[in-house]
């Protein structure tokens, strides 16, 4: 976990004071103990001679100490002693019409920014590139001027890091590159033989700051969102921070205390439009589910109406299928009947016609006699007439 100094000023110490010395200290602010002040320098005097020797030839192209070029401007952050550096619209006006960046100039100000162990000034740069996002010549050399800042660092020696500033296809995700720097142990960077190693404070600072560099440079390189820094941030610096204050009374001291009041009116307006877009969410979320709760009513209703239809049409189907077996029944009875009926007919029908053609035999042989004999063709015909009305009476009949 990354550590960071208490929101409240030590005790016996101005705020002004506070405001430049502890700005962003990450523990005690406390001064060392007797004995412990030499072996805590840890800035070498040829870091100093590179920041003084900048500082004067940087001196002939300024007036007043005001930044007159881009060149300018990354002077006065590695060598004022201030940290904060607040450029009026004139003074961004000058940069903008000198933007140009001369390589040889550019390798002398990377050997100045290695006096920057901790990338406390490193982090102001980045911050000021924001300031330029509506000149894109000033804000790109600059970006390409803290990434290689960054690069030399060996806060970032790691092949991950070192692939995710140099824009490698390979470079793993911003998540696993996070992790991969704030797990490093700061005490034991990489320094060249002649850079002594950073002490325990400074080394948390160092911590702090190289993981504000790295999401300032994500956030310009790789447009990671908001919502993500953020969520960085509170995991692995601001979280910690809060374990010592859960009660209403530390928090309040801590707020009162604070002398960064406009860092905290952002953060308390982000959390208020987060909480905002939540409310908002929530109330989406209601409406929607009281309108799936109608719909669902809607179609519980629709759906038993339709339950009582297909029902209705089942009882009709059976009532159906009923008469419909029944119908093929009483019609197959019927054929059943007809055919018997015509049978019955037929029979009928065929044993009269023998009959009366057998009459109508004799009578021919009768006549065929000699001599022959009418008055039997006349009868047998007669009789045959009479055998045929009648059947014909007994077929319209039977119809």
């Amino acid at each position: 976990m990354l550590k960071r100094d208490s929101l409240t000023p030590p005790e016996g110490r101005k705020p002004d004071e506070v405001r430049e010395t502890g700005k962003d200290s990450l523990v005690n602010t406390q001064e060392p103990q007797h004995g412990q002040k030499e072996k805590e320098k840890e800035s070498p005097d040829a870091d100093k001679e590179v920041r003084l020797r900048a500082s004067k030839d940087g001196s002939k192209g300024s007036k007043q100490g005001k930044p007159q070029s881009l060149a300018d401007l990354i002077r006065a952050i590695y060598t004022r002693k201030r940290l904060s550096l607040n450029l009026s619209q004139s003074d961004k006006r000058l940069i903008r019409s000198r933007p140009k960046l001369e390589p040889e100039e550019c390798d002398r100000l990377l050997q100045l920014a290695i006096s920057d162990k901790t990338l406390e000034r490193t982090r102001e740069l980045m911050l000021l590139i924001m300031e330029f996002s509506d000149t894109p010549s000033v804000a790109k050399q600059l970006h390409e001027f803290s990434r290689n800042v960054l690069r030399r660092h060996p806060a970032f020696s790691s092949r991950s890091l070192a692939e995710i500033l140099g824009n490698h296809p390979d470079g793993g995700n911003e998540d696993y590159a996070v992790r991969a720097l704030t797990s490093q142990n700061f005490t034991s960077l990489p320094w060249p033989e002649e850079t002594a190693a950073l002490k325990k404070k400074k080394s948390q600072q160092c911590q702090v700051n190289a993981l504000y560099c790295f999401l300032l440079w994500l956030k310009e390189n790789k447009g990671v969102s908001l919502e993500w820094i953020l969520s960085q941030l509170q995991s692995r610096v601001w979280g910690p921070l809060t374990r010592h204050h859960r009660t209403d009374s530390a928090i309040l001291k801590a707020l009162m205390n604070t002398l960064d009041t406009t860092g905290v009116a952002v953060m308390f307006s982000v959390l208020e439009r987060k909480v905002a877009d939540c409310n908002q969410q929530m109330e989406d979320a209601r409406i929607a589910q009281e309108q799936a709760a109608n719909r669902a009513k809607d179609l519980e209703a629709h759906l038993n109406r339709l339950m009582k239809q297909l029902d209705t049409a089942k009882d009709q189907l059976e009532v159906l299928s009923e008469n419909i077996v029944n119908t093929k029944r009483s019609h197959e009875n019927e054929m059943a009947h007809m055919r018997n009926d015509h049978e019955t007919l037929k029979g009928r029908v065929l044993r009269c016609l023998r009959e009366e053609l057998l009459l109508l035999d004799d009578g021919l042989q009768a006549l065929r006699r000699d001599p022959p004999k009418v008055h039997v063709m006349l009868d047998h015909a007669e009789r045959v007439i009479d055998g045929l009305k009648r059947e014909v009476n007994r077929i319209k009949g039977d119809n």
